[in-house]
């Protein structure tokens, strides 16, 4: 601080000190306590303006209430002093202080441990969620049709997927066609309306639809209407419980987290303890270290262990699924085939952060269901969960109960299921003939060494009308190198006769698009092997191949051929197995009109986007730094495969522009709906911008570094070297004013009218007096330079 700024800041304290001391002895507490104002220091951080104490005849200090919270101090022990309405409380009695007066200087110097501080909270992330793009009005239709032929015969077949889709949902049907041997099929699948709704992660269904899937209960297909919470909509939203990092600091400091030893992220905090909130980590076990920084470089380290699991829901977080309908017969085989009626409901909800509870309720005419579940986090050490089911049916009243264990980590991962029914277990969706196993048993473990992995499965099935199943395998993997890498594996099962299988696979990585394959097992039925190469096709236009070879169980050759095209995807293939040659040609894509525009793609995907930079064909298109097309004759292309509900990048390539072609953002940022389609829009404009070359009244050239600004517009333009400067848009005849450090002059330009995009200028003279201005086509002297 420098001296008078020092002695200006001491006469403000007198005069504050006298008139509240005034105010003291008005008050009757005069004798004593007096007024301190002084600059203060906590923990070594000069406070931004001084503070006013009470100080009694000892010399003890008092801080106010509202001193102490803007310091985020905790209010010491002991009777606290009141005036003009304002309670004080003795510094001394705040715990390990020390305090530093000086009254030289009028000021006091404070240290407090991290105890004293309240605790300061913060999230480790803290990404912000991009709004939804709103979807089109359009239609569509994908398909993926094949003619092949083998042994003779030809047989044609195909999948298709129509779609109707708003800004107020999306509605679908899907069919499979079929003419093999003269027998025409044509089979109906799924058709429905959907209405997702991010905002609060839920969705409604209506029409063809699947069931959750609550404790000892499977998915049902059904037709009718389904409302439920559904987090796909919002990928970025995280449902399971994330740890929290503990710490304190001593002054202001960074902290950087670390989850099993990678940096997640950085955070400043003051001084005190802290707590860092939703620390991104993978699920399963692992470590947290928090790595606390001050201004000095001094560090302190500390450690903790986790446990997270994609099964556990936050605290307060309620995932639900309401349904009602008819049950679904003859799936893929009967288009409308639909049986009795039935309702049903699961909830899971976060009781705590360690503890999720779930329950499902199913009820239909023929069969009732009711079951429980608790998953529990124990210790960071791994996942418990316990859970059990009752029904009745036809069959009478029948039970389940079942009992897990998983611990998935870096070093060990390891896991056990057992489940037990009784014969009369039944519930809706389940074949009536069907007796449940009387026990089933999986256990797994796993075990990270050096650049690879080993472990074990295991699975039994203890019947009640047969024979009881057990399959067990070894498996392990092992990184060679950065581009090669072999995993190995042992089986054996067991269901009345019992068979060995063992093999290992070779998989290498050759290139962004190559990659090769070698796989051989030997079992009772001898030996086995495969070899494959192949290279994708790019994600945009373009083509690919594969190959492959193999003997014993896997005998067959087989060559396929794919290319992309913008409007279809076409593929090849033919193989020889089994003593026949047989071919297969298929092709797969998607018509549809999105607005006023018809349009031929590839398979849509997920959702897709049709892209548009008014007459500008030609352009190079990406998504998310891929490319993905070039825009066609009218300036737009389609763009397939866009992430639903995330982010998506949508950007082309400005070098591509004519030089008389100015774009707002050669890059934009969508979050489209599913299934629906997207119009994004480039705006460009074209300018006509001019080159002029400018001189001074001497003869010398316009400083470079100056700045011409047209009269009427805000935008300057640099001048480079020479007296050259761009002008964009111009037309007409138009005043401009230059200026410099210590110079300014104005000139008059005439534009002359043409077709050439980037007209050239010579010869402006720019005058000091601004009332001058001139022409190229009124100076005399502009043939002088």
């Amino acid at each position: 601080m420098s001296r008078l700024k020092r002695a200006a800041t001491r006469l403000c304290i007198g005069v504050a000190a006298f008139a509240t001391t005034t105010a003291l002895a008005q008050a009757g507490g005069g004798d004593a306590l007096r007024p301190a104002l002084l600059e203060v220091t906590v923990n070594g951080q000069q406070q931004s303006e001084p503070v006013l104490f009470l100080q009694d005849a000892e010399g003890t200090l008092y801080a106010s209430a509202a001193v102490l919270e803007q310091w985020r101090t905790r209010p010491p022990p002991g009777e606290p002093v009141l005036f003009e309405g304002e309670t004080y409380y003795r510094l001394s009695s705040l715990p390990a202080i020390q305090v530093r007066l000086s009254a030289q200087d009028q000021a006091v110097a404070i240290e407090l441990p991290p105890s004293a501080f309240e605790v300061q909270r913060a999230a480790v992330d803290q990404s912000e969620e991009l709004p939804m793009t709103p979807a089109g009005t359009g239609a569509f239709l994908n398909y993926d049709v094949l003619v092949e032929h083998a042994r003779g015969a030809t047989d044609a077949s195909g999948a298709f997927e129509a779609g109707l889709f708003t800004p107020y949902g999306v509605g679908q049907t899907s069919f499979i066609a079929s003419a093999a041997s003269g027998d025409e099929r044509l089979v109906r699948l799924d058709s429905h309306w959907d209405i997702d709704r991010p905002a609060d992660a839920t969705s409604i269904r209506i029409g063809d639809s699947i069931s959750s899937a609550g404790p000892g209960a499977a998915p049902v297909r059904f037709a009718g209407v389904q409302y439920f919470r559904n987090f796909a909509v919002r990928p970025g939203f995280i449902t399971m419980p994330l740890p929290a990092g503990l710490g304190e600091a001593s002054v202001p400091s960074v902290v950087d987290v670390y989850v099993n030893n990678v940096l997640q992220g950085s955070r400043q905090v003051a001084p005190g303890p802290f707590q860092l909130d939703n620390i991104p980590v993978p699920s399963g076990g692992g470590t947290v270290q928090l790595v606390v920084r001050d201004l000095l470089g001094r560090e302190v380290v500390s450690e903790q262990s986790y446990y997270a699991s994609t099964q556990m829901l936050r605290r307060g977080l309620h995932d639900f699924s309401y349904e009602a309908g008819f049950v679904r017969q003859g799936f893929g085989r009967r288009s409308n085939d639909y049986g009795e009626f039935m309702a049903s409901t699961t909830h899971r909800y976060g009781l705590t952060d360690r503890v999720t509870a779930e329950a499902h309720v199913q009820a239909s005419e023929s069969r009732q269901m009711a079951g429980a579940a608790v998953n529990v986090l124990a210790f960071d050490l791994g996942q418990f969960g316990v859970s059990s089911s009752v029904s009745r049916s036809e069959r009478g009243t029948g039970y389940r109960a079942a009992a897990s264990f998983e611990r998935r980590a870096m070093g060990l991962s390891l896991g056990v299921l057992s489940e037990y029914a009784s014969a009369d277990y039944a519930v809706i969706g389940m074949p009536a003939d069907y007796v449940p196993p009387r026990l089933v048993l999986q256990a797994f473990a796993d075990v990270s060494v050096a650049r690879g992995s080993i472990g074990m499965n295991l699975l039994h099935r203890s019947l009640r009308d047969e024979p009881s199943e057990t399959l067990a395998g070894l498996y392990g993997s092992y990184q060679v190198n950065r581009t090669a890498s072999v995993q190995m594996f042992a089986r054996r099962a067991v269901a009345g006769t019992s068979e060995t299988v063992v093999g290992a696979n070779l998989s290498l990585s050759l290139g962004p698009r190559r990659s090769a394959s070698a796989t051989l097992e030997h079992g009772r039925r001898g030996a086995s092997g495969l070899v494959g190469y192949q290279e994708s096709p790019p994600v945009g236009e373009g083509g690919g191949f594969r190959v492959a070879a193999g003997f014993g169980q896997f005998e067959r050759l087989e060559a396929a051929y794919v290319y992309n095209l913008p409007s279809a995807t076409l593929n090849a293939q033919v193989a020889h197995a089994n003593g026949a040659t047989g071919v297969r040609l298929s092709a797969t894509g998607a018509v549809g009109v999105l607005g006023h525009d018809v349009f031929a793609s590839r398979s849509l995907g997920e959702t897709f986007a049709s892209v548009t930079v008014e007459g500008h064909p030609g352009l190079k298109v990406y998504a998310d730094n891929q490319l993905v097309g070039v825009t066609g004759a009218d300036g737009s292309v389609v763009i397939p495969g866009l992430h639903a509900f995330q982010p998506n990048r949508i950007r082309i390539d400005e070098t591509d522009l004519p030089l008389d072609t100015r774009i707002e953002a050669s890059e934009l940022i969508i979050r489209p709906f599913g299934r629906s389609g997207t119009r994004v829009r480039f705006p460009v404009v074209t300018e006509r911008g001019v080159l002029m070359n400018v001189r001074l009244e001497d003869g010398t050239a316009l400083p470079a570094g100056a700045t011409v600004r047209v009269e009427g517009s805000d935008e300057t333009y640099p001048v480079a070297s020479g007296g050259e400067v761009y002008v964009a848009d111009l037309s007409g005849t138009k005043r401009l004013t230059a200026a410099w450090e210590g110079g300014r002059c104005s000139f008059t330009a005439e534009v002359p009218e043409g077709d050439d995009p980037q007209p050239r200028i010579e010869g402006l003279v720019c005058r000091s007096d601004p009332a001058y201005a001139v022409t190229n086509a009124e100076t005399p002297e502009r043939t002088a330079f």
